[in-house]
């Protein structure tokens, strides 16, 4: 579903003057005559012209909708041929009638039929050229829905008493707009700007884990200020924190790093890891700026807010997969969780994953983004970390570093599954309504073959 707020934003940015894309998205045969203005006045949209702009960018958005829009720019105009360029015909209105019609030119305008061009466009950008285009021009295209430099820089001055002396944009990651920032003293930060309606707990929950695992000589970013701004009548909620050195692992694995190598890395992440273990939290799920669960026992994780069989089975329908398997894998799981009522929360990051990790020479330089960190199952980290990453990084090499070795008692293997089962059933709603089809195909992959566990 999408909400008020993301349709006007899509308004707002289709519209822009400044986006190279307006002619496409707002013929200019059609300006005055929806706006009932002058081409130069402000708009003010009738009821069918709002569902017109609906109807073209409706498949372009799905969670942010300005990044769908950019994509849809970016794919639509490789995807054009060069015939198609607006600059090699006669200006709109050139030849216009008396009566206001079009002219000839504007009536052949191949840009008018939108359920081609979307699904042209949609198609090129699937395909390996497209995404290949995406990821060398993106930085190019978020330009046009940044944060103003000056809301940022009165943000660095108020974190660290310092104007920025310079600035790039990071692309990487889904929910935050990111800076690697320099100020002008000295300070190498990490700025991020998040318009999520919860990004407040977000950050207040991520300073707390990151400075409960920096007690435990865990490297993990300092929170120098989190702040909330005002901006175009939305609140942009800012995290500013100390640059760490180091890269990726996931970037530094598609390099030249040998299997020995990448073994001896994952064996210290699992050192690290434990660390991050060892921390209490006084309670299950979703934590508060104090560390504080929203659920007191395990049994809170698998409520229906959590899972809900009935949509589970809508879900399966909808993407070919065996509803008995969901049923089945449901089951499985709740039978399991009333055994486990025992456990005791400990922090786990959540999102644990070779991009969270950052790797300085053969140490581990530091552990990012705790955002969504919760209060559970330690073994539940593993259990997402071989769902989505054993092909190149083995969690054998993460257990064996790891120092706890209590964690993996008679009944690791079954807690693991189960663990699995219980994100396949999550992510397969999720990646369902996130239209994420490759995802999808993997989540029915792997509950298939993890159920066989339980037979």
């Amino acid at each position: 579903m999408f909400g008020k707020h993301r349709w006007n934003k899509c308004l707002e940015v289709a519209e822009s003057e400044k986006c190279p894309w307006h002619g496409v998205l707002f013929p200019k045969s059609h300006s005055a005559r929806d706006s009932g203005s002058d081409a130069g006045g402000p708009r003010r949209h009738s009821t069918g012209r709002k569902r017109r702009i609906k109807m073209r960018l409706r498949p372009m958005v799905r969670r942010d909708a300005a990044t769908r829009v950019a994509s849809f720019m970016l794919a639509f105009e490789a995807s054009t041929p060069k015939s198609d360029d607006r600059s090699e015909r006669a200006p709109a209105g050139q030849i216009r009638s008396q009566a206001g019609g079009r002219t000839t030119e504007e009536r052949e305008e191949p840009l008018v039929n939108w359920r081609r061009t979307i699904r042209r466009a949609a198609n090129f950008l699937l395909s390996p050229i497209g995404l290949e285009l995406v990821k060398k021009s993106r930085a190019k295209h978020v330009r046009f829905f940044s944060t103003p430099q000056g809301v940022i820089g009165s943000a660095v001055q108020r974190a660290v008493g310092s104007s920025i002396a310079s600035k790039h944009r990071i692309t990487k990651g889904e929910a935050n707009e990111v800076y690697a920032v320099d100020s002008t003293n000295g300070q190498e930060l990490i700025l991020r700007i998040s318009r999520l309606c919860d990004s407040e707990s977000r950050f207040q929950r991520e300073r707390w884990a990151m400075e409960q695992c920096a007690k435990l000589g865990v490297p993990v970013p300092h929170v120098i200020s989190i702040q909330t701004i005002e901006h175009e009548n939305r609140p942009l909620r800012i995290s500013i924190e100390n640059r760490l050195p180091g890269v990726p692992l996931d970037e530094l694995a598609e390099g030249n790093l040998s299997k020995q190598g990448l073994a001896e890395l994952l064996r210290r992440t699992g050192a690290v890891l434990s660390k991050v273990h060892s921390v209490r939290t006084n309670g299950f799920g979703e934590l508060d700026k104090d560390g504080n669960g929203i659920y007191n026992s395990i049994g809170g994780m698998f409520s229906r807010k959590e899972l809900d069989l009935e949509r589970l089975i809508e879900v399966a329908r909808a993407v070919d997969c065996d509803p008995n398997l969901v049923d089945r894998a449901f089951s499985a799981v709740h039978e399991c969780q009333s055994k486990y009522r025992a456990i005791l929360p400990h922090l786990i990051h959540n999102d644990f994953a070779p991009c969270h990790v950052l790797i300085s020479g053969d140490r581990i330089s530091g552990i990012i983004d705790f955002e969504i960190a919760q209060g559970g199952d330690p073994i539940r980290e593993f259990a997402r970390w071989q769902f989505f990453y054993e092909d190149r990084y083995p969690l054998h090499y993460l257990k064996e570093g790891y120092e706890n070795n209590a964690t993996f008692g008679d009944d690791f293997e079954r807690r693991l599954y189960f663990w699995k089962l219980y994100i396949g059933l999550r992510n397969l709603n999720w990646y369902f309504y996130t239209k994420n089809k490759r995802f999808v195909e993997l989540c029915k992959d792997r509950l298939a073959k993890d159920m066989a566990h339980f037979n």
